[in-house]
């Protein structure tokens, strides 16, 4: 009764009210449009471990390793970016940890999505991918 004198104060009040979505248990979902070159990610999305490897992303490995000096030291240049686990097998890496490490390779947005294709046609993406 009280809040029909002030609808608008009551409209106001539900609308600025906060939601905790963490709560409301909803499916982890992959969005791409490749039309817009858009990728939304919902919820914490998991991915099993494996190895992805795309196009240009290459690996040098010199074996045996140099020995470094203060002349010649040893320089790391990488073209991958690492995703681990945590300490335990049964834990998964979160597909926002996979997102940044291609973000920091320079991926584009279609290899990116390519790459979730497959991550979800082999089942190592934890989420319904949906393509819009």
């Amino acid at each position: 009764e009280s809040e029909r004198a002030g609808k608008s104060a009551f409209v106001a009040a539900v609308l600025s009210a906060e939601v905790n979505v963490t709560q409301l248990d909803l499916p982890a979902q992959v969005i791409l449009n490749p039309r817009t070159m858009v990728i939304i990610i919902t919820g914490d999305v998991e991915i099993s471990p494996g190895v992805v490897t795309h196009k240009d992303l290459i690996i040098n490995t010199t074996i045996p390793a140099p020995i470094p000096t203060a002349a010649a030291p040893i320089l790391q240049r990488q073209t991958f970016a690492e995703v681990k686990t945590k300490s335990k097998s049964s834990d998964n890496a979160r597909l926002a940890d996979l997102m940044a490490a291609l973000k920091q390779l320079d991926v584009n947005v279609s290899d990116q999505m390519d790459i979730l294709k497959l991550l979800h046609k082999t089942g190592r993406l934890h989420a319904k991918l949906i393509i819009d």
